[in-house]
């Protein structure tokens, strides 16, 4: 084999073990409104598809008002679920789109109130990473003109991925300042912690911002947004926005310095046996 091919084996194996950038854009793609799972095929020609699923509890919950009994659930409001650009972002992209989370919990107890967001890649991801927009809470001194207290509080938890079944550790980041950070029996959990009655200090807060990472493979990733038991009984409507979605391709192929290694030692005794057959010919 001549040494020039031996460079373009090394050349297009090292390429093809780079991982490539992609994003699920919201201003790229469409949402079908009103949609509870949703799948985008090979985003940005990455050969990779993306399922989105969202999961209501659907609890029906008793509250009482003056005495009076009626029940109430867990529900979507306004346009919910859909991508838009009138809502969330950070102080940066909030002319971008987001998809839109908005709901009205049916309750303030976070364990029959809740909505589970998973999304799924066709195959194992590396570097996937998202932002929650408006992670927030509000307060009034009346909510509905009867109830005094927090009209709602945004909480985030269960956090976490998975690779072909694997549990995988997530990184969660956020300014501390307006995102408080607990933990309970169902583990860490981020709350919105906006300074109350001020409404300036709500949507589109640069601060109240959840970022979501995982740095090794994942094939699954998901989290929970339910409403806080700091907030009135029938919490007022609430929301998030759900960012673009960035990854990468992976590839179990190994890293491109151990593939040279590899290719570069027959290599050396490929070119040193030539030298070798070369001089033995020349002295003949």
């Amino acid at each position: 084999m001549h040494r020039s091919t031996f460079i373009s084996a090394i050349s297009i194996f090292v390429v093809v073990s780079l991982s490539q950038a992609a994003l699920l854009d919201w201003n790229k793609v469409d949402w079908t409104q009103g949609n509870e799972t949703q799948t985008f095929t090979d985003v940005e020609g990455s050969g990779i598809d993306i399922t989105i699923a969202l999961s209501l509890s659907y609890d029906w919950e008793y509250q009482s008002k003056y005495r009076d009994g009626y029940w109430s659930k867990t529900d979507w409001i306004n346009n919910a679920p859909d991508d838009t650009n009138t809502f969330g972002g950070d102080g940066s992209t909030k002319d971008g789109e987001s998809l839109y989370l908005g709901l009205n919990f049916a309750s303030d107890d976070r364990t029959k109130s809740y909505l589970d967001v998973t999304i799924t890649f066709s195959q194992a991801v590396e570097g996937a990473n998202f932002s929650l927009f408006d992670v927030d809470s509000y307060g009034t001194d009346y909510y509905g003109g009867y109830e005094r207290g927090i009209q709602f509080v945004d909480i985030i938890e269960h956090v976490s991925g998975s690779n072909n079944g694997s549990d995988v550790a997530s990184t969660v980041t956020h300014d501390s300042s307006k995102i408080l950070e607990g933990s309970n029996s169902e583990g860490t959990y981020y709350q919105g912690n906006t300074s109350l009655s001020n409404s300036s200090d709500q949507n589109d807060n640069s601060r109240s911002v959840v970022n979501l990472a995982w740095s090794s493979p994942v094939d699954t990733v998901s989290f929970r947004y339910t409403g806080g038991s700091g907030a009135v009984a029938d919490p007022g409507n609430q929301a998030i926005g759900l960012s673009n979605i960035g990854f990468c391709e992976y590839s179990a192929v190994p890293e491109p310095s151990t593939v040279i290694t590899a290719l570069l030692l027959p290599i050396a005794g490929f070119l040193t046996y030539r030298r070798r057959k070369n001089k033995a010919q020349a002295s003949a």
